[in-house]
């Protein structure tokens, strides 16, 4: 069983190629995603409603890196936090934000529960560039 330093970056490798698949072969059967902070208003996501999200909003981003600043991990607890900043190019300019990923194992050493507490200012900019951009294409 890998590790769960080596889960998270075969996670944060996955994302980086775009390939759900990938990233949903270290996800549990009962895994959930959530968003932090909570004032965002995201409700939590459960495998299917996950690649569907993920589906649908990856496209958008090109050259997807996530660059680990730190990772946190808690072996008593099994789980683990990885502190990123990521980037990517998009239609509407470039998309950076700074992350904090929780991450839950389960005995089996699959992910059960990731929280991602994100920079809620950049990312309600970089979604209403793109918003506006989407209606300006009719793509609304």
């Amino acid at each position: 069983m890998p590790s769960r330093r080596e889960t998270l970056i075969a996670i944060l490798d996955a994302h980086a190629e775009q390939n759900i698949d990938k990233i949903m072969a270290h996800h549990s059967d009962n895994f959930t995603w959530g968003v932090l902070p909570k004032s965002l208003g995201q409700a939590p996501l459960d495998n299917m409603a996950y690649r569907q999200m993920y589906e649908s909003t990856a496209p958008a981003f090109r050259n997807y890196q996530a660059t680990v600043v730190d990772i946190f991990e808690d072996e008593k607890e099994n789980k683990a936090v990885v502190w990123i900043n990521a980037a990517a190019e998009t239609d509407v300019g470039p998309y950076v934000n700074e992350k904090m990923l929780v991450f839950y194992f389960d005995d089996a050493g699959k992910v059960s529960r990731t929280f991602e507490f994100i920079d809620s200012a950049s990312t309600a900019a970089w979604y209403s560039k793109l918003q506006q951009h989407s209606t300006e294409m009719g793509d609304n």
